[in-house]
Parts: structure tokens; C-alpha cells; sequence
């Protein structure tokens, strides 16, 4: 859309204008990207406490970012045992138009001895599409799985997101 609006752009076409946009616009992949990581102890470690943010970005069948989600965690281990782990952040962003972010909504974090698993579920929607159109409501799902000395992402669209 080329438009010093494009929500008021997106407000003018058609149901099945809409339709169109929201098929093409739909995320089909999930990218990860560890953004920060601030240790008391080398990764690799078997004790220590670590801070890790990561990024997810969910990407349309034409391959640019339509949304965002980040989830923050912190867990320690001693003995290769994860004894302590919690979410400490998670947000959402929408990058293309046509979406709006809604908030988070579910995050939770569980810790299971061998590995502390983190996950936040997104709600984005469609400007103002027919409730209609199938898949104007997104809840895309960012896990992270953290380990002694090291943690894992991994993200996906739909379907159930808690530990």
C-alpha cells in the first residue's frame, strides 16, 4: 500500500479486497534472534545464572517481517540443573501495516530440572477486517527452552503455546 494512511487505505476496500490482503500478508516462517545475553558465567557453564532476550519475527509468504515478539528469561543451574528459571519480559511489535498488536496473551514459564522452557503467546489482529475472514486474529507463540550455560528458541503460528 502506498498511502500516507494506509489504515484509512485498508478502511476503503472492499470485503474481498480485504480478504486478498489478508491471505497475502499472513505469517508462514519465524526467525529467531538472540538479542542480548548478559551472564554471571560463561555460556557453556554448568553453574551460573544468564539474562537472554530473544527476538521472533514472523514473516509473510513474501518474506518481510509483519510482526515481532520478544521474551526475556532468566534461570540458573548448579550441577547441570537448571534450579531457578521465570520470564522476565515479553512485548510484541507490528512492523507491516495492516496489523494491529493487541498484547500479549498468555506467557508463562516452567521449570522441569533438566531445562526451564519460556513462552509468550501474541495477540495481533487486522485493522478492521470482517471478523469473517478467516485469520484476521493472529496468536503467534515465542518458546525459548533454556539449558545449563545455553538456551534454544523456537516460535510458531497457532496452536497451543504454554510449557
Amino acid at each position: 500500500m502506498q498511502s500516507a494512511d494506509p489504515e484509512q487505505t485498508f478502511s476503503q476496500l472492499t470485503d474481498a479486497e480485504k480478504h486478498t490482503f489478508v491471505e497475502a500478508m499472513a505469517p508462514t516462517t519465524v526467525t529467531t534472534t538472540e538479542l542480548t545475553t548478559d551472564q554471571a558465567m560463561p555460556m557453556r557453564a554448568s553453574n551460573g545464572c544468564w539474562n537472554q532476550q530473544i527476538q521472533q519475527d514472523y514473516r509473510s509468504n513474501f518474506g518481510f517481517v509483519t510482526y515481532r515478539l520478544f521474551v526475556s528469561s532468566h534461570w540458573c543451574a548448579e550441577n547441570d540443573r537448571i534450579t531457578s528459571h521465570s520470564i522476565t519480559g515479553a512485548s510484541g511489535q507490528k512492523v507491516a501495516p495492516g496489523y494491529t498488536f493487541e498484547g500479549i496473551s498468555a506467557q508463562g514459564a516452567t521449570n522441569y530440572g533438566d531445562r526451564g522452557v519460556s513462552v509468550a503467546q501474541g495477540h495481533f489482529k487486522v485493522w478492521d477486517a470482517p471478523e469473517w475472514i478467516p485469520g484476521t486474529h493472529h496468536y503467534p507463540c515465542a518458546r525459548q527452552t533454556t539449558f545449563p550455560g545455553r538456551s534454544e528458541a523456537s516460535g510458531h503460528i497457532g496452536g497451543s503455546c504454554m510449557p
